[in-house]
């Protein structure tokens, strides 16, 4: 599993003489290794080199370790298919070899990421350079090998045939001055006349040597190689040269594959934010200035921190927000960058709309209560997601807008202005009737959460109402209206036409002694209309309900009774009451039905009134007049056309 090159770990050492000698390790266990290398020299000294090392079983292996692409002309393309292969499906370490790094824990089985860290300008393609396998299952990989020739090597060269171009017209035009200025010369020699006497002639002064004609400012100044357009003539002329007197280059490169554990995908909900650290460290020994590349600025990632230089060993916490704005999954490639490399990102997140239903619709009807007893009724939420559903209840009463929100005429008298406040009666000092428990938390995936909602009415009323807003995520996802009702004694008569308004005074107002003062006799009004169609008139049905409210209290009484009086005196109107006499049982109501038929001979321009009374008898004997009246209308046709 050792291997010393060069020669096989033979050679010759000269002196003052360094040779490097490379250790190759191949590792064939995942485990720490310890041994000693000896180098004898040829008097017999030995010195010994003590290595350790770690072998390291990745989760991640490769279909072919060693690729040779073929021979490839300029501009082709050469392409070889490998595969990533995750066999990591089982952590039993005594029936095969598991993923591990030395003596260190077993990988866990799950998804693994790979990256191929491509050198630049290496005229090599990976795709996928990254991506996922999951366990027991393989990745293809396809590599693109297409040699081209840098740009900046033809702009070079560009440069070079535009110096070249330049000294052949200088030299051109050198020669060409020179000729001419010879042909002058010739042009002016004269032939000299005989004389009888010689005489030395007294040497005439040296003739300045001409200078050349090109001056040094007229200098050819070669451009800048990146100034070379790629479009332009001198980029295609030397691209042409380099094509034509290009010789074969071999390349070998070596290409890491980075491999990495991956946890579960973030899935968050729509529009909620969320952190997460990366930590990076330098392992190189040089300090190293860091850069990012530029996220979507419209996306929902985000680099909070900013990057700082990093020396030799050090961290650095990369914190990243994901704000999804729609359901779906979301990638986004991030490099960071320094002159000694980058490091690539993948950044990934799921937004999902949470599915979160609610038990109640629109309304939750808390019944009646006896005053100053309470009542808990319950709800649920149920998360059909695969997340955390954080949840907020909030109490319109509780509003710092409540007050803001009331100040409007009440509905009787604007029936036409309607009011967006769901609030109504409330306890005495304006204190909230309604408490709901929990009023914050969070719903588990496939999980559903019970809530309380507790009424505590400290006085008689038949208007206690509430709004309820159920937040998800800091959003209103569900408004529920609360109502209840509260009575001083056990029964209580609901229905009919309504008499009253639901407006009081939460004032606390001085008691009298009203032991002398007959009570008031309490009215229930039921209007009954009877269709008159094909000359017929039909039968109109009216309803109330009689109760008993089920006290906290362990003597109070468990039912009462109603009577009404007299019902035969209604039949000769045509009205008729069932039943006239019941015991209601605590906690349940007894249905009274109305029915109106009018009589033979009846004038439908008429309309007919009666009244009858009725006792009801709990720990009190309350009385009550129903006051009924019944009209006819006439049935319209609808033609259509």
């Amino acid at each position: 599993y050792v291997e010393v090159q060069p020669n096989d770990g033979f050679g010759v050492l000269l002196p003052l003489e360094t040779l490097n000698i490379d250790i190759m390790f191949k590792a064939k266990q995942a485990k720490e290794y310890a041994f000693e290398l000896i180098c004898k020299s040829e008097i017999n000294r030995e010195f010994k080199i003590s290595c350790q090392a770690i072998g390291v079983f990745p989760p991640l292996k490769l279909s072919h370790s060693v690729i040779h692409f073929a021979a490839t002309a300029l501009n082709d393309t050469s392409t070889v298919t490998l595969y990533v292969e995750n066999s990591h499906t089982s952590q039993n370490e005594f029936t095969h070899p598991v993923p591990r790094i030395g003596k260190g824990e077993t990988a866990p089985v799950g998804p693994t990421l790979f990256e191929f860290a491509i050198p630049e300008s290496s005229y090599l393609s990976i795709a996928p350079a990254v991506g996922t396998v999951m366990p027991g299952e393989k990745c293809l990989v396809h590599l693109l090998f297409k040699p081209t020739l840098p740009d900046i090597l033809v702009q070079e060269e560009a440069v070079r045939t535009l110096c070249q171009a330049a000294e052949t017209e200088r030299i051109l035009e050198k020669q060409e001055t020179e000729s001419s200025e010879s042909d002058d010369l010739s042009s002016k020699k004269r032939p000299l006349p005989k004389q009888t006497e010689t005489r030395r002639s007294s040497p005439s002064p040296p003739k300045p040597k001409e200078t050349n004609s090109i001056s040094d400012s007229s200098l050819f100044e070669p451009p800048n190689p990146v100034n070379i357009a790629l479009d332009s003539d001198e980029y295609n002329a030397a691209l042409a040269s380099l094509l034509r007197n290009f010789k074969e280059e071999f390349h070998s490169l070596v290409i890491p594959c980075f491999v990495q554990y991956q946890g579960s995908t973030d899935h968050k909900a729509s529009e909620q934010r969320v952190l997460k650290r990366i930590e990076i460290q330098n392992i190189s020994e040089y300090h190293l200035n860091l850069k990012s590349s530029v996220l979507d600025p419209c996306g929902p990632f985000e680099l909070l921190n900013s990057l700082r230089s990093l020396q030799p060993g050090a961290t650095h916490n990369l914190i990243f927000s994901f704000t999804p704005a729609k359901s779906k999954m979301y990638y986004e490639p991030l490099e960071i960058c320094s002159v000694k490399g980058k490091l690539s990102l993948i950044l990934t997140g799921c937004g999902i709309d949470p599915s979160v239903t609610c038990s109640v619709e629109n309304v939750l009807d808390v019944g009646y209560v006896l005053a100053n007893q309470s009542r808990t009724v319950t709800f649920q939420l149920e998360n059909a997601t695969i997340l955390n559903v954080m949840f907020s209840v909030k109490l319109d009463s509780l509003s710092y807008s409540k007050h803001r929100e009331q100040q409007v005429l009440p509905e009787f008298l604007a029936p036409d202005q309607t009011s967006g406040s769901l609030v109504g009666t409330q306890n005495y000092g304006d204190q909230s009737v309604f408490s709901v428990s929990p009023i914050k938390g969070s719903v588990g995936p496939m999980q559903s959460q019970e809530f309380e909602v507790t009424f505590s009415p400290d006085h008689e009323s038949l208007y206690y109402s509430d709004g309820m807003q159920v937040e998800l995520f800091d959003k209103v996802a569900h408004t529920i209206q609360l109502k209840g009702a509260a009575r001083e004694h056990l029964m209580f008569v609901e229905g009919g036409d309504p008499i009253d308004v639901p407006v009081e005074s939460l004032t606390i107002l001085p008691s009298y002694d009203v032991s002398d003062i007959p009570r008031v006799l309490k009215s229930i009004q039921l209007t009954l209309k009877s269709t008159k169609f094909d000359n017929k008139l039909t039968t109109a049905l009216r309803e109330f309900q009689v109760g008993c409210i089920r006290s906290t209290q362990a003597n109070a009484r468990k039912n009462v009774e109603f009577t009404i009086d007299s019902p035969q005196a209604l039949h000769a109107k045509g009205f008729v009451i069932d039943p006239v006499k019941a015991t209601v049982e605590a906690g349940t109501v007894k249905v009274v039905t109305v029915s109106w038929t009018p009589p033979s001979g009846h004038d439908p321009l008429q309309t007919i009134s009666a009244t009858v009374k009725m006792s009801i008898k709990g720990d009190i004997t309350e009385n009550y007049q129903i006051i009924l009246t019944a009209v006819v209308h006439e049935h319209k046709m609808k033609l259509n056309d």
